[in-house]
């Protein structure tokens, strides 16, 4: 199965990895010169550094402290010393990877690709931002780009949910148990959980924990929402807001469930008024099975 697609930006084909989306660098670099040359001279340049190092920091979390000194001090005390994209692999980079083969090559979140397009040529730079904005659609298809916004936008509104009225602790062998002296984040975490299952119970009629249970995801950091149509995430969306309004309301569990189940009725006829849009949440729920 092919892996690849190739977009167009200006007189260059450019390979893009279906998997990640990240686009191939050398097919960039190749405008002018050996690719090979220019890579190398970008990922040494100081500004190019100080970017990957601010790029990590912000979007992988794992990669908050994530430094790039020894590649600095490198460059600086050694004009003829050259970093590689395997050497940005190897420190950690989540922004790059590299395929190995005849048709190999350095591929690069679009960030790290339009960064390196600014580096290379201002005609190339201006051209890449306009792919830049197309990827989504080209590569990924309108429906998946702005379900992948929907998406993102109803896993920012958990941050609305308050507190039941009547918590319980989470056991000290759960994995929302944390050491004594932290008392509040197990307790928060446990009640965010519950308030999500609530809505996931109104609208699939079944908590995070029975959808794992009997349809456990190929990719485990996967959770419902990901394959939730759009429509869908939308109601997801407006039910979290009416939840919290419920909850400064002193409702009750239960009466938050009864309420927002026969919402979550109301909503998806709302947002699903058109053929076109019931057709899609059926065969999406055909797919996925629940």
């Amino acid at each position: 199965m092919a892996t690849n697609k190739t977009i167009k930006i200006g007189e260059v084909d450019v390979r893009v990895d279906l998997d990640s989306g990240f686009i191939c660098v050398t097919d960039l670099a190749s405008l002018r010169g050996r690719a090979a040359d220019n890579l190398k001279n970008w990922m040494r340049n100081t500004q190019s550094i100080n970017f990957f190092e601010a790029w990590e920091r912000e979007h992988v979390p794992q990669n908050r402290d994530i430094s790039f000194n020894n590649f600095r001090v490198a460059v600086t005390s050694d004009v003829a010393y050259a970093i590689s994209g395997a050497n940005l692999v190897e420190a950690g980079c989540a922004g790059i990877f590299v395929k190995r083969g005849r048709y190999g090559g350095t591929y690069c979140h679009i960030d790290w690709a339009t960064h390196f397009a600014n580096w290379f040529d201002a005609r190339f730079y201006v051209l890449t931002i306009k792919v830049a904005r197309e990827l989504g659609d080209r590569v990924y298809g309108r429906d998946t780009s702005r379900l992948r916004f929907s998406r993102d936008l109803a896993a920012e509104s958990y941050g609305l949910l308050s507190q039941p009225a009547d918590p319980k602790l989470p056991s000290s062998g759960t994995r929302e148990h944390l050491p004594a002296g932290d008392f509040y984040k197990p307790v928060e975490r446990y009640l965010h959980q519950v308030s999500a299952d609530i809505i996931n119970l109104a609208l699939w009629k079944m908590t995070a924990l029975d959808w794992r249970t009997n349809f456990p995801p190929d990719n485990p950091r996967h959770n419902m929402r990901d394959f939730a149509t759009d429509e869908e995430l939308i109601v997801v969306k407006a039910l979290q807001i009416t939840m919290n309004s419920l909850q400064s309301q002193q409702y009750t569990p239960e009466e938050t469930l009864d309420f927002l189940s026969v919402e979550a009725e109301k909503l998806l006829l709302y947002y699903c008024k058109t053929d076109r849009q019931q057709y899609t949440l059926e065969k999406a729920r055909e797919k996925r099975g629940w």
